[in-house]
């Protein structure tokens, strides 16, 4: 709905001759939301081929919601081919799902300052302007296997913790990847499957 208000719009005061339309209005629209995006890549050796173009798209993705002013992240997630997570205790985790194969990192946010963002963006396209196979910005970045089910686990707290920072009411999750997880991996015992 639209509605005028009591003061003066002093752009359009000079056409009170020829418009009676000289007042300030509000717009109100009917069931608005607060809209958040969040983003996770999927980093697998499948992807190497496709990645650039990926990642391009999400790039155009990122400007679109810093344009509108819609809170966004984006992660990258794969297997952990370097061991940066710490191991999974077999004797805290007995019958539960092993998560110290899986990766997901950070790659931008809608909270970085214009510096850190710009530099973020560069990163993330830079690789991904030149030739058709992905190459690396890093050792984190490097193409291993798809965790997709336990990327989907993890990402319920990422959303949780998303939607309470920036208050927001409709989260849109996309996952971007080429198919089918690796399959999860439990602990019982002391054995893994």
């Amino acid at each position: 709905t639209e509605s005028r208000t009591g003061r003066l719009n002093m752009n359009k005061l000079h056409q009170y001759k020829i418009d009676d339309n000289i007042f300030q209005s509000v717009t109100q629209l009917a069931d608005a939301k607060d809209h958040g995006m969040i983003m996770f890549i999927d980093y697998s050796g499948s992807m190497g081929s496709m990645l650039n173009a990926v990642i391009r798209q999400t790039a155009v993705l990122v400007m679109f919601c810093k344009k509108v002013g819609i809170p966004f992240e984006v992660y990258g997630f794969t297997t952990n081919m370097y061991n940066f997570c710490k191991k999974v205790d077999p004797i805290d985790v007995s019958d539960q799902m092993a998560f110290d194969n899986t990766n997901v990192f950070e790659l931008l946010s809608s909270r970085l300052n214009k510096r850190e963002y710009r530099k973020a963006m560069l990163g993330l396209v830079g690789p991904a302007i030149s030739g058709d196979y992905y190459r690396p910005n890093s050792h984190i970045e490097s193409l291993g296997g798809t965790p997709l089910d336990e990327t989907i686990i993890l990402s319920a707290e990422i959303i949780d913790r998303f939607k309470k920072k920036h208050r927001i009411q409709k989260t849109n999750v996309i996952f971007l990847t080429d198919g089918e997880s690796n399959g999860y991996r439990t602990v019982i015992g002391t054995d893994r499957y």
